[in-house]
């Protein structure tokens, strides 16, 4: 027997083996959190969609908006395409000459990423 150093070619395969199991999970991890992270970017600009059609709506008059149906559209940011709904008084009983009950959704790829409901009123 000779007296080498050195690692032998077993050692080497089972570190190697290690090695790539520990990796293939460090890499399924990532993918997910990349997954989760373009998601959630998704969600905070149709939040922030959303957050501009309110604005909008709070700049006019209540009594000049619809007392029923429904507007959609479809609102670009960056190379995504969100399509928004609002319903209008879809509670009958919180619409008046000076109110109006809104219901908007934002979706994305045929997934809901904000639906919010609100009553906006005339400020005396």
């Amino acid at each position: 027997m000779r007296d080498e150093k050195g690692f032998s070619i077993l050692e080497l395969l089972v570190a190697v083996t290690l090695f790539s199991i520990c990796m293939s999970s460090l890499a399924a991890s990532c993918f997910r959190f990349m997954g989760m992270n373009t998601k959630m970017e998704q969600k905070i600009i149709a939040q922030s969609v959303a957050q501009e059609l309110l604005e909008g709506y709070r700049q006019a008059d209540p009594s000049t908006l619809p007392s029923t149906g429904t507007t959609t559209s479809n609102i670009t940011r960056g190379s995504r395409t969100f399509q928004t709904t609002t319903q209008y008084c879809a509670t009958a009983a919180y619409c008046t000459t000076s109110s109006r009950h809104l219901t908007i959704t934002v979706d994305y790829k045929g997934s809901r990423m904000v639906s919010l409901t609100t009553v906006f009123t005339a400020l005396r």
